[in-house]
């Protein structure tokens, strides 16, 4: 049987974990202190270092040292404090889960605008009556419309991945070819008389326009190609 405020001092002195307070004894026993009349000097130290303790210094003492009447870990003060601070992160939470809605909402309809204009221009490209094709700056092709197909005698599987220069008739053309190339890099834009041999084996006179657009990081060639055979033929 022990009091509290010396179990407690225990405790926190000696490192003793494994102490508990197990019930209470039944009986009332009075913190207290006491000194002998016969040493003046001694009351006379205590009762004046007790008057220099004022209430919340002694508050703070017995909520120390008295087992089961400890102070809340969490003081009000911290409670509205923590209080304030989750509304806050709520608050910022709902609106960084807003803001990422607008912005996936916004990529849709971006994205949703650029497929449309990506089929309709597919539409216009494949439909042009105008032999047109897509290469990049080393030739292959990536691209091309049915009628450039039916003009290069190749079909889709075919066109996609040549190169573009394997139809210039011969050395000649195809160095014309790559000086034409060369200005639309600087320039953006060139046009030229082409001398090209279909895969039958036709040779054709064609008006080449070639423009250079950029398609992600990529740069492209995009051409169309004017038979003018029949109009040289003729002069």
């Amino acid at each position: 049987v022990i009091n509290q405020a010396y179990a407690s001092y225990l405790i926190e002195s000696e490192g003793l974990a494994n102490l508990r307070f197990a019930f209470e004894s039944g009986y009332l026993n009075r913190l207290s202190a006491a000194a002998s009349f016969k040493q003046p000097t001694l009351v006379g130290i205590l009762d004046k270092a007790l008057d220099e303790i004022d209430a919340t210094r002694r508050r703070e003492l017995y909520l120390k040292w008295v087992f089961g009447a400890k102070s809340p870990a969490i003081s009000s003060t911290q409670v509205r404090w923590l209080a304030a601070a989750l509304i806050t992160l709520a608050a910022l939470t709902g609106v960084v889960v807003l803001w990422n809605r607008t912005l996936r909402n916004r990529v849709a309809e971006v994205t949703r605008r650029l497929r449309g204009s990506e089929r309709r221009y597919r539409a216009v490209f494949k439909q042009a009556h105008e032999p047109q094709v897509v290469h990049d700056l080393a030739g292959n092709i990536v691209d091309a419309n049915p009628a450039a197909l039916e003009l290069m005698g190749f079909d889709e599987l075919d066109a996609i991945g040549s190169n573009i220069f394997v139809l210039h008739a011969d050395a000649a053309a195809k160095e014309e070819a790559r000086a034409a190339l060369r200005i639309l890099t600087e320039e953006g834009d060139v046009a030229f008389r082409a001398r090209l041999m279909t895969s039958t084996g036709r040779l054709l006179v064609a008006e080449v326009r070639a423009s250079l657009v950029k398609v992600g990081d990529q740069e492209l060639v995009y051409a169309s190609i004017r038979d003018q055979s029949a109009l040289i033929k003729a002069e």
